[in-house]
């Protein structure tokens, strides 16, 4: 069997500015944990956020194992009054957070008359509260960085793991897909 060694990635510089940390929401499955795998394969330093513990421990240690990049994670409920702040807080005593994926989300399915009011606000909660916090409280850095606040623009996406997304109009420039 070949012995790997663990090498140190460089931070990942586009354009002459570092990039920083890549924080990603509901990380722990589906398309968080892919995109996880995408920006892993790019050598992207992650930061994952998740509410199970044991899939995104577990999703951190392959991605270091198999990628060589260094995977934090925070295991959080953005739906919680409490849960963004935390996240950012936690995230930004990791390093700069260069990308933000808005990942995280839930949605309620069947008739609006038979939901239930508290899953109602849960969901409005995680999908509209923490996406907004957490795009705000991560914008100042940003625009004083220079280097994540045109992480949609087409200079960065030539570094993109996905070459086949497009640019964002400026005017959304700020806001999550």
């Amino acid at each position: 069997m070949a012995t790997r060694t663990k090498i140190k990635l460089e931070p990942l510089v586009i354009d002459g500015h570092k990039v920083g940390r890549v924080l990603i929401t509901g990380a722990s499955a589906g398309i968080g944990a892919e995109l996880a795998r995408a920006f892993a394969r790019e050598g992207h330093q992650l930061t994952l956020v998740a509410r199970r513990r044991a899939k995104l421990e577990g999703l951190a240690a392959e991605l270091a194992r198999e990628h060589y990049v260094d995977v934090r994670t925070i295991v959080q409920d953005l739906a919680k009054p409490t849960g963004p702040a935390a996240v950012v807080k936690a995230a930004q005593a990791d390093g700069h957070i260069g990308i933000l994926v808005n990942n995280a989300g839930v949605i309620d399915v069947g008739p609006f008359s038979a939901s239930r009011t508290d899953a109602l606000v849960n969901m409005a909660n995680l999908n509209v509260r923490a996406l907004t916090e957490l795009t705000a409280s991560s914008f100042p850095a940003w625009s004083s960085a220079a280097s994540a606040a045109s992480s949609t623009s087409p200079r960065s996406l030539r570094s993109s793991p996905f070459p086949e997304w497009r640019p964002m109009p400026p005017r959304r420039r700020t806001c999550s897909p």
